[in-house]
């Protein structure tokens, strides 16, 4: 399969197994996914953490409606997903339910979204890709460049505990 124009900031394109071209490297990291992420026995050990975070997330639900207070839904399924993977990786939380980072990682997320799943004219005419016409590229660069950024930061506060 080729590579989306889109996915070509930060040679993300070389690093990515969604959006990588298949290949030697592409396929040893489906391999490592496969042997060491997504063995049934580590989804196993994960179990208590996803109960966890959704028991967070009915917590955090139930004292809303206590407090007569709107629920936003996908501001909530959003933040227990991102503590779920961050505790994984990280063993700490990124945000809190209700937090402001959740608002603008949703934003930054929807906006890389829809960056990656615009039709691209470079896509079909590599000849263009040096304009970048539609800019597709440079929002999607502006996009990985904010959520690296957030990334160093939780990176950051994880070496200084």
């Amino acid at each position: 399969r080729s590579v989306m124009d889109a996915a070509s900031p930060f040679d993300h394109s070389k690093w990515s197994l969604g959006l990588g071209q298949n290949g030697p490297r592409w396929r040893e990291m489906r391999r490592i996914c496969n042997n060491e992420l997504f063995t049934p026995r580590r989804l196993d050990s994960l179990r208590g953490l996803r109960e966890q975070k959704v028991q967070e997330l009915l917590r955090h639900v139930r004292e809303a409606c206590q407090g007569g207070q709107a629920v936003n839904v996908g501001e909530c399924s959003m933040t227990t997903t991102l503590n779920s993977i961050s505790n994984t990786l990280f063993s700490q939380d990124t945000m809190g339910l209700g937090s402001e980072s959740v608002t603008e990682f949703r934003a930054l997320f929807l906006d890389l979204s829809i960056a990656l799943g615009s039709p691209n004219i470079s896509d079909f005419f590599p000849l263009l890709k040096f304009m970048d016409p539609q800019g597709i590229r440079r929002r999607t660069e502006v996009c990985l460049k904010r959520f690296y950024e957030l990334l160093d930061e939780i990176i950051e506060k994880r070496n200084t505990l």
